[in-house]
């Protein structure tokens, strides 16, 4: 399966830079992978349908993912909540 490919890659490219960067993620290599395809898919899709919707809550999750805080730019209830 094609996605699949793509889950084993990001799930290297996590395993490498967790281990360069001593980063302890939150849930296994693999889950954090399969987490991070869906949410880029289920926002490609989103931004398909419209091209205004921000990406920039998927660099926030993966900020989450390694443990960092990210600065909150807008409100809660702003532009770009999820």
């Amino acid at each position: 399966m094609r996605d699949e490919a793509v889950r084993e890659g990001i799930a290297g490219t996590l395993a490498a830079q967790a281990e360069a960067f001593r980063i302890t993620l939150p849930l296994s290599v693999d889950d954090c992978a399969t987490v991070l395809l869906s949410l880029g898919i289920g926002l490609g899709v989103r931004r398909a349908i419209d091209p205004a919707v921000p990406v920039q809550a998927l660099s926030g999750v993966i900020r989450l993912l390694a443990g960092a805080v990210p600065p909150r730019e807008q409100p809660v209830d702003g532009p770009g909540r999820i």
